[in-house]
């Protein structure tokens, strides 16, 4: 049920941006989940560095996520607040279940939040420093 929920919000928001704009629009989307260590934030970054080269103008982040590295995530947040003042970039986050820990920072750059009917957000739990 949560992908099936996950596809009728991902059609909807791009569905709902394309009608609003005379524009095409370009966008990506990526998930995170799990520990997010340097190794798992790749295809995040692989996306940042296309924004830089192309223009995209929707990036929207999945998230369900509970622990993972601080250092690395603070250097994605500075990145992604770069890129939207430069950019122009609007940033969508859709929280799936969890965005506890170090992860929980990524919403707070976006231009619109959209969670599950439950979610774990902000907090952060002892001993999840691997997980």
């Amino acid at each position: 049920i949560a992908r099936l929920f996950r596809l009728i919000f991902c059609i909807f928001v791009f569905c709902g941006l394309s009608l609003h704009s005379a524009e095409p629009v370009s966008r990506r989307v990526v998930r995170l989940e799990g520990y997010l260590g340097k190794e798992q934030l790749q295809p995040l970054m692989a996306v940042l560095a296309d924004v830089e080269k192309q223009p995209v103008d929707v990036l929207l982040v999945e998230i369900d996520s509970s622990s993972g590295d601080l250092n690395e995530i603070l250097s994605i947040a500075k990145e992604l607040h770069q890129l939207k003042t430069r950019k122009n970039l609007q940033l969508i986050v859709y929280i799936e279940d969890n965005a506890v820990g170090p992860v929980a920072i990524l919403p707070l750059l976006a231009d619109e939040i959209y969670t599950s009917s439950l979610v774990s957000w902000g907090d952060i739990p002892l001993g999840t420093d691997e997980a």
